[in-house]
């Protein structure tokens, strides 16, 4: 499969603000300290796909979405992210016996 970079002035206004409200969308999942990359790209059949990385403490995330549009493709990417970043959120307030603010276990 070819993969070519869209350059980021190459965006149009509209996509751009798009692409920064979904990374605004992560923002109570993150720590200050986290790096967060946007790469777009063309692919085979006229697709964009869009790749968020999430980067913090050694860890690293990814999300990837594909469609004719950058927005569709942005907003498949964001939800893949947000679906791990709610499982991760999850484990961590099970792990620590919190769960919606009630205690789930006592140790």
């Amino acid at each position: 499969m070819s993969q070519f970079d869209i350059k980021w002035n190459e965006i149009d206004p509209g996509h751009r603000a798009y692409i920064y409200q979904a990374i605004e969308d992560f923002g109570p999942y993150l720590l200050p300290e986290t790096n967060i990359g946007v790469f777009i790209r063309d692919v085979e059949d006229c697709q964009k796909e869009v790749e968020f990385v999430l980067e913090t403490s050694g860890i690293r995330l990814r999300g990837q979405g594909q469609s004719q549009g950058i927005f569709k493709a942005t907003q498949r990417a964001r939800d893949h992210v947000l679906e791990q970043l709610t499982a991760a959120y999850e484990a961590m307030t099970l792990a620590d016996g919190f769960r919606d603010g009630q205690v789930v276990k006592i140790h």
